[in-house]
């Protein structure tokens, strides 16, 4: 951007043309200074050009650019973890008979569940990260995006995603059958040890079913504001199998009959 305006140039010209006719070198300092104009004229017209976009401040339109594509990208990204984290949560509780419905789950558990499906192997982290590179391609070069803004474009990205939606489902619903049956089996489980103190006024007119909980043989599956989830495992080996006619208890208790609760989680 040139640091005298082009208006100043020309007011300063013409002030130096009109005093200058009364010198013997009047005319040719008129016509050099009139050569100087029309090479004024040229050097803002190129400098203009080159500093032009710079100036009417599409540099700031450029990072906004660069800020939408990212957060359109983001949202698609989002979308597609949130698929996969929410299969996982639906597959995982309803292997020890619960649904989601009832759990009552925030929202961002399912983003942060995703990532255990994409970190379960380095197959399924590969395929994570060669999303990411598409949706980061899609992003950032212009050829494609002015592809998608065709209707086979468009229906393209529509397939694409379906596509990695249903893919991403699939995988997180089966990891999340997985981590539940391996979490069931006493030897396998990640879960802590729990053990529950209930008030024995609660169990009238069998008190003495108060003392059924008091130790440490139970999983904690999950504690909620109202409940606490709790199973006792599967004493099998480890190269035994959960298969579907195994049974197993899980226990809910309201936390309103609860005196306290112990956890216990290994080092």
């Amino acid at each position: 951007m040139p640091f005298i305006s082009q208006a100043l140039w020309r007011d300063t010209l013409r002030h130096l043309t009109i005093e200058s006719p009364l010198s013997p070198f009047g005319a040719n300092v008129q016509i050099d200074l009139r050569r100087i104009e029309a090479r004024l004229d040229d050097w803002f017209l190129q400098s203009r050009a080159q500093s032009g976009p710079a100036s009417d401040g599409s540099g700031s339109n450029v990072l906004l650019d660069l800020f939408k594509k990212v957060a359109e990208a983001s949202i698609l990204l989002a979308a597609l973890l949130y698929a996969m984290g929410w299969t996982y949560l639906y597959s995982y509780y309803k292997t020890f008979g619960l649904s989601l419905r009832e759990l009552d789950l925030p929202l961002q558990d399912s983003l942060v569940f995703s990532f255990r499906v994409v970190s379960d192997s380095w197959l399924i982290a590969t395929g994570f990260v060669l999303i990411l590179a598409i949706l980061a391609s899609i992003a950032s070069l212009e050829r494609i995006q002015r592809a998608l803004q065709t209707p086979w474009g468009v229906s393209a990205v529509f397939v694409l995603l379906l596509v990695a939606g249903s893919g991403l489902s699939v995988l997180g619903a089966s990891v999340g059958t997985k981590h539940a049956r391996s979490d069931v089996l006493e030897t396998t489980s990640s879960l802590p040890s729990v053990s529950v103190a209930v008030d024995p006024a609660q169990f009238q007119p069998y008190p003495e079913e108060y003392l059924a909980f008091n130790t440490l043989d139970y999983k904690l599956l999950l504690r909620t504001k109202e409940n606490v989830f709790f199973f006792a495992p599967v004493k099998t080996t480890r190269s035994t199998a959960v298969t579907r006619s195994r049974n197993f208890d899980v226990y809910v208790l309201p936390m309103s009959k609860i005196r306290s609760i112990r956890i216990q989680r290994g080092m």
